[in-house]
């Protein structure tokens, strides 16, 4: 059985320019121990839809249908109490900018030790030990110095294993990184890789790891969900997927990475027009504007999302190999 099921969910918001979808059917699964990627450009839905599963969305702005699995229960909807139990807990979560996800005001130590008191018990003595001990897994210098720490006086890559201290405090089954290395000079994403690879291998934890990078999910990934415009046009393991890619979208993504290759000295391929405008999406296929496989069936009508061989799926009327 899977860890998480998510199941054909659709997530809109209500704005000044009307009702937006933003994320469109998605439906994936991630099982004990696996870590799964989702990747595509900003604005993909990426981001909101991992929001969407510990029900961090705006309420009363935003409405999700669907059906969010963990562990086989259906908690979309769960009430806010009993949401607040799970996060942290059973799921945690890395968020993009550690500078804006820690709290200013409060020592590293006190948001590493709220976590191990409201969801392992620990008395406020055990939970200081404890935090100290987390910095130290995380690779952190002078663990004992840094629980009384602010995080202003941190550097951008001890403030992320800090966000990373905090999500293992509550020893989840499945943690969710949403870009955990966006914000790191090339160096320091290498080493918060490398960490939370170390990490997710000792504690056996699942992860789901959203970024925009392929190359994130080469080193990471055992399987990769490829979105675009809200919808998943492709999904397959990650070796097969940069093999063989079957939607234009990926092999776009693909052919734009840049490699230092001396038999490499074409130019990057471009992906040719912008993404679409999310309270005006086409009609049919949501990547057709821009995709040069495109014919008036394309433009008319939305592919479904097909598997086509075990693990392997996409969403394409003419997907690359055929035809």
């Amino acid at each position: 059985m899977s860890l998480l099921d998510i199941e054909g969910i659709s997530v809109s918001f209500r704005t000044d320019q009307g009702r937006v979808l933003a994320v469109r059917g998605l439906s994936l699964s991630v099982a004990p121990n696996e870590v799964v990627g989702v990747v595509g450009e900003s604005g993909s839905g990426k981001s909101v839809s991992a929001l969407s599963i510990l029900g961090l969305l705006p309420r009363g702005r935003s409405e999700i249908s669907g059906a969010i699995r963990f562990e086989g229960e259906n908690i979309l909807g769960w009430p806010e109490r009993r949401l607040r139990k799970l996060r942290g807990g059973a799921i945690a979560m890395v968020f993009q900018e550690p500078m804006t996800s820690l709290n200013p005001v409060l020592s590293i130590g006190w948001q590493i030790g709220e976590v191990l008191r409201l969801h392992r018990g620990l008395a406020r003595h055990e939970a200081r030990r404890e935090a100290v001990e987390l910095l130290r897994v995380v690779g952190l210098p002078d663990p004992e110095g840094m629980i009384e720490a602010y995080p202003h006086q941190l550097s951008g890559g001890q403030r992320q294993r800090v966000m990373i201290a905090i999500a293992l405090a509550g020893r989840p089954r499945l943690l969710i990184a949403d870009e955990p290395t966006t914000a790191l000079d090339v160096t320091i994403q290498a080493q918060i890789l490398d960490l939370l690879r170390a990490l997710q291998a000792r504690f056996g934890m699942a992860m789901l790891l959203i970024t925009h990078d392929l190359g994130v999910m080469a080193e990471m990934a055992a399987r990769v969900v490829v979105m675009y415009g809200g919808e998943k046009v492709e999904e397959a393991p990650t070796a097969r997927l940069f093999a063989s890619p079957r939607h234009p979208y990926t092999a776009g993504l693909l052919g734009a990475i840049p490699r230092l290759s001396p038999e490499r000295r074409d130019a990057l391929v471009e992906i040719p027009g912008t993404v679409p405008v999310v309270h005006a999406p086409p009609a049919g296929c949501i990547f057709a504007p821009r995709c040069a496989r495109a014919d008036e069936r394309c433009r008319s009508v939305p592919p479904s999302f097909a598997w086509q061989a075990p693990g392997v799926g996409v969403a394409c009327h003419h997907p690359l190999g055929e035809g």
